[in-house]
């Protein structure tokens, strides 16, 4: 079960219709990381780092950067209309300034804002691919507990030479936590605590590589 947990996160690595079925292998793992903790860490690490062409760092890499590629689309609409809905309140302002006094209300203006942006942004498959990425990183949370410096270790680097971008996960989770503040949203606030929450874990013990 636990080598089938890595083969399914390895394959979100080959082809992006894969995705679907790593999330499937990562609950697979959350379960198992929830009721069988010690020994499922353990043994998910050692498969891991077995897996051939870093194919499971890969894997959990394509999940967290078409999460990010997500949190990317929301700042953008929600830059836009931010943008849009601005510039029509100071149209007003400036059809109006000759003579009569325009109040412009701060909370509508925001609701117009926050209302557009999340409407567009949770459109189509977004919302699939911020969700997908949040089990990626509720999993990597759960591999850290408990001060487990095996797993720890192995999410920054398989083996113990320098960390690369390509084997490093934690860096992927700090580049997608990265684009949810970009231009902060309330769409995204749950993907990023939940970024920061695999953060903390895989600092713990200390973890002075990770730190």
């Amino acid at each position: 079960i636990l080598q089938a947990v890595v083969s399914l996160t390895a394959g979100a690595a080959s082809a992006e219709g894969r995705l679907n079925q790593a999330e499937g292998g990562l609950l697979l793992g959350i379960y198992l990381l929830q009721h069988h903790g010690e020994s499922t860490r353990l043994g998910l690490t050692e498969y891991a780092r077995n897996c051939p062409e870093d194919g499971f760092f890969n894997g959990l890499n394509a999940i967290i950067d078409d999460a990010m590629a997500a949190a990317l689309i929301i700042s953008r609409v929600y830059a836009r209309a931010m943008k849009q809905t601005l510039s029509l309140a100071g149209t007003e302002l400036n059809k109006n300034a000759s003579g009569q006094q325009v109040t412009v209300d701060p909370q509508s203006l925001w609701q117009q804002i926050d209302g557009a942006s999340a409407t567009a942004s949770l459109t189509g498959s977004v919302s699939v691919r911020l969700g997908r990425g949040m089990v990626a990183l509720r999993f990597i949370q759960l591999l850290c507990e408990g001060h487990c410096s095996e797993a720890q270790d192995m999410l920054i680097s398989r083996d113990s030479n320098v960390p690369t971008a390509q084997s490093n996960v934690m860096l992927h989770v700090v580049m997608l936590l990265r684009a949810c503040m970009r231009q902060p949203h309330r769409v995204l606030v749950p993907t990023a605590i939940v970024a920061l929450e695999a953060l903390t874990e895989s600092l713990q013990s200390p973890c002075r590589k990770q730190q």
